[in-house]
């Protein structure tokens, strides 16, 4: 869905999206990592810009709203959610060494 959310916004750019990063091209807003920021990216991002979020959209700010952004919610069945999230580590290979 990002995927095509981004080459809407821009126009089909196919090479501009080959030549940034999933997450410099629409940043989680909430994750914070010593080498990812989601805020700043986000602030730094040129316009129009896509920024994912887990919060719902009631809980952003009245600014926010007054600027009509378009907003694009995705949602997924919860029993797909949680099987998804039990089985994707027993699915991951290990190796540990000796």
């Amino acid at each position: 869905m990002q995927e095509i959310a981004y080459l809407i916004v821009n126009n089909g750019n196919f090479e501009e999206a080959k030549r940034r990063t999933v997450i410099e091209r629409g940043p989680f807003l909430e994750m914070k990592t010593p080498d990812h920021d989601g805020v700043a990216i986000a602030n730094s991002a040129k316009r129009p810009r896509q920024i994912k979020t887990h919060l719902q959209y009631k809980f952003f700010e009245k600014t926010f709203k007054r600027q009509k952004p378009r907003v694009i919610v995705v949602m997924r069945n919860l029993k797909v959610s949680c099987k998804d999230t039990y089985k994707k580590p027993l699915n991951l290979k290990f190796s540990f060494p000796n």
